[in-house]
Parts: structure tokens; sequence; C-alpha cells
């Protein structure tokens, strides 16, 4: 693409559809297809283009409801990109976890270009492929990812992505990309049935660049979901927030009988395009966000305490200071987390001694408190350079963190500490689920094997906790790393 020739691609994948994609079934089959405007600016969003003429997104997660069009959708935009892409001897894929549910977009596009006079002159149509005059090749490919290993995709139409049984397709798919000038997978899909796996990486991904605590403008992230999402599922005006195509295509009568016939769990997934929830969410909505304070604290000029909360590799390592004084502030000083997708990751050990000995030296913190599992070497080593007397053991057993939770939400509820805002650690607050134990709530995962994080959360719990202790508003006992 040449620079200065066009303002977004956008304008132009929605000119191509609607001149010469034609619908090929339903009330308006035959007919030219004509975006809607959700499916329009959806459209000119993910082929936005930079200043230098070229997509800004490599990687897209898009998810809708059921019924609202994906699959049409994708077609136009596997039709566009067969035929108009403008990077030569392209290869375009249609992928998902089983053949026949590939096959469902690319199905959609080989009708759609049959039926278009313009697109069929172009296009040779075989069984499993559809060839361009351009030289760009269409082909829907499965989850069998042994046999994947050579492609070299300029695009692909990801359908259903929460189906996928492990992320090996999905990454073979973007590894193969690597070469090309401006690629884009583009993952279309409906919410899964439990937090984990790769949809659900993507999605709390997405989360975190749409936040802003993440900046990766490459990756594109539309949700249709509800904005309050402990909103009752019977409210119709949830409804229109995950369903764009209500009161259109997708009848409003049918979705009707579908919340009076559907169990509560399936219509908000199916209907309301929402993820399963577990246990009980710890804190109150907006309670969190209502602590945000910005304060600007120097170090040594006001008494703090550390807490640490180690991983090995599939968490996140935290750090974080609490000062000592009528009203606490929380501040997130050190976070390491594993990035999306990347099975090698390990938290780096070094990397982490040396940032806490070079923050303890400058804050010169009270105590820093830590849980050892897995970490009694590092702890040992903090120790040694900074005192047996600073650097004490908080084993995080349900007798130390049920109370110190209770506290520390009531506190929350009361207004009675406030935090720096850091984004990662709100989302830890809010990914930290109540779970019973025969000691009382314990803040847990919403599964053991979930992805989301929630190690900062009870990092949190142990800075305020230590914090309250040396303010004196509770005596409690701890125990000094050599006495164990």
């Amino acid at each position: 693409m040449v620079q200065g020739t066009l303002v977004n691609e956008g304008e132009r994948v929605a000119s191509f559809v609607e001149n010469f994609c034609v619908q090929s079934k339903g009330a308006e089959g035959g007919k030219l297809i004509h975006y809607r405007p959700w499916q329009r600016q959806l459209t000119l969003d993910l082929f936005a283009t930079g200043e230098m003429g070229l997509r800004k997104h490599r990687t897209a997660l898009i998810g809708v409801a059921k019924k609202n069009g994906k699959s049409l959708l994708g077609s136009t935009w596997a039709a566009y990109l067969l035929n108009a892409d403008p990077e030569p001897g392209g290869e375009i894929y249609s992928a998902a976890a089983s053949r026949d549910q590939a096959k469902i977009v690319f199905d959609e596009t080989t009708k759609m270009i049959e039926a278009s006079p313009s697109l069929s002159r172009r296009c040779k149509i075989y069984k499993t492929a559809i060839e361009c005059v351009t030289g760009t090749v269409y082909r829907a490919i499965a989850a069998d990812a042994r046999t994947q290993d050579g492609i070299n995709p300029s695009a692909c139409i990801f359908d259903e992505v929460h189906r996928q049984p492990s992320s090996e397709l999905w990454s073979i798919v973007q590894m193969g990309m690597a070469a090309r000038e401006q690629p884009l997978l583009i993952g279309i899909t409906t919410a899964g049935e439990g937090p984990e796996g790769i949809c659900w990486d993507l999605y709390d991904y997405g989360r975190r660049v749409r936040s802003g605590e993440i900046k990766d403008e490459s990756f594109f992230f539309r949700w249709y979901e509800p904005a309050n999402p402990k909103a009752s599922h019977l409210d119709e005006s949830t409804w229109y927030e995950s369903n764009p195509g209500l009161g259109d295509y997708l009848s409003l009568e049918a979705v009707i009988a579908e919340s009076k016939q559907l169990p509560e769990g399936d219509f908000r997934r199916l209907r309301l395009n929402q993820w399963p929830a577990g246990a009980g969410d710890w804190l109150p909505q907006g309670i969190w966000n209502g602590l945000g304070a910005e304060r600007q604290i120097k170090p040594g000029t006001t008494q703090v305490v550390f807490a640490f909360d180690g991983s090995f590799s599939d968490d996140s390592t935290a750090l974080i200071a609490c000062t000592v004084e009528e009203k606490p502030h929380l501040m997130v000083i050190g976070h390491w987390e594993k990035p999306l997708n990347d099975p090698h990751w390990r938290v780096p050990v070094d990397d982490v001694e040396q940032t806490i000995l070079r923050l303890a030296k400058l804050w010169k913190p009270k105590e820093i408190v830590a849980d050892p599992y897995r970490w009694q070497r590092s702890l040992q080593f903090l120790s040694r350079e900074l005192g047996e007397k600073v650097v004490l053991e908080f084993p995080q057993s349900p007798s130390r963190m049920v109370p110190a939770t209770q506290r520390m939400y009531q506190s929350a509820v009361a207004g009675s500490f406030t935090h720096d805002g850091n984004l990662a650690l709100a989302r830890h607050i809010g990914n930290a689920k109540l779970h019973q134990t025969a000691a009382g709530g314990q803040l847990r995962k919403t599964t053991k094997g979930s992805g989301q994080k929630i190690d900062l959360a009870v990092c949190a719990v142990m800075a305020y906790e230590r914090a309250s202790v040396l303010g004196g508003k509770k005596k409690a006992k701890i125990w000094n790393l050599n006495d164990l």
C-alpha cells in the first residue's frame, strides 16, 4: 500500500464488500451486502492504517454472541483479502478446531463469490481451495496442527477460538505470518465455558490492552458484552450490548424465549457473551476504583513495609509497598508476569532479588514479609544483605490469610486506605474470588488451572496486614526466618 493513498483501509474493505459481495441466503439472499453501522465501524477499526499506510493491527480478537452474523462478516473480510489484499502472493486461511467449523466461513465465502459475476470471473473455485487471478489462494485448515507447519499466511479468519483444544494451531498461524509485511490474524468467537485456554488468554490480554495496562497497538480487541457484568440477565438493555444484530436479523422474540428457556449460565455465555463466573467476587463492584489516589511519596520520607509474593512460571511475582500511617497507601513497586502464549517463560529470580535489594536500600522498609514457598534461598540472601530482623516469613496459611483478607475487606468498604491506581493490581483484585474454607473465606483463582492472576491481590493483603500491625491497629505474631 502506497503512503498517502488511503486514510483507512477499512473504507476500501467496506466499498469492496458493498459493491461486489452478494448475500447467499436469508431474506436478503441474492442482493449485494450492505454493512450495518456496527459492522462498518468494526471493519473501519479493524483495518485501520497508520502513517505509513500499513495496517495498525496484526492480531485481533472479536467476541460477539451467537447468531449475530459472525461467519458472514468473516466471509466478507476473507473475500476482500482474497481479491484485494495489497500484498501479492497471499495465503488466506479459515481456521477452527474442526474442519467442519473451519469450512463454515470458507463455504460462505465460496457462495458469495459464486453469486457475484465480478468475483466469479476473478476466482477459480476448487473443492478445498479458491484461487484468485492475483495468485492469492484461500483454504480451510483445522486443529490438526502437525500438518500445518509449512504455511505462510498473509491473513487468517479464526472461527470460534474458544473451541480450540490448545494454542498450537493459533501459534503456528501466528508464527507463519512473521515474514509478511502486514499480516492479519482475526479471531472471531463467542465466550468459552471457563477462564482458561487460548481464547481466555487473548480475552484477558485484550482487556489489559483496552485498559491501558499494556501498550500494544498491533492487537485489536472488540468484545460485545454488558458494561455491568452483574446486571440481571433478564434486563433487555444488556441484550443489545451483546447482540448488535438484535432487532434486525436477530429476532427480539427469539431472545425473549431463550431468556425463559435457557439456564442463566448458558444464556449469559451464549446470548450475553459473558465468561462463566466462578466463586463470588471478593470486593463489591466499584469499591477498589474508589480507593485510588494520586500521592507522590518519596523514598525515605514515610515508613513503609514491603510484601513479596513469588512464583516460578505460571503465575506472576509481586512486590508491593504499604505506608505505615493512619490511612495506609498501597503501591506496586515490582511486578513480573508471564507474557501471553510463552510456555518457556520463567520468573527472572536474579532480577527479582536485585530489584528487592535495590528498592529496600532506597526505601529502607521496616519489614519485608514473604511467603517462603519455593523462595527460601532468595529470602536467605535478602536476610543476609538486609538483616534478619527485616526479612520475615509470612506463610499464606488459612489461619493467617483468612483474618487478614477479612480485615482488608472491611477497610476497603470503609475507605480506610488508598492505592496508586496500578492497572495490573486492579486486574488481580478483580480476578480474586472468595472461596470458603474451614477457617473462612480465602482468596483463590476461579479454578486452580485458571490463567487469571491474583498474586498482586494476595500481596496487597499481606502488605496491608503488616502495615496495620506496625501502625498499631492490630497485634499479630510473625515468625523470623531463622526461627523456622
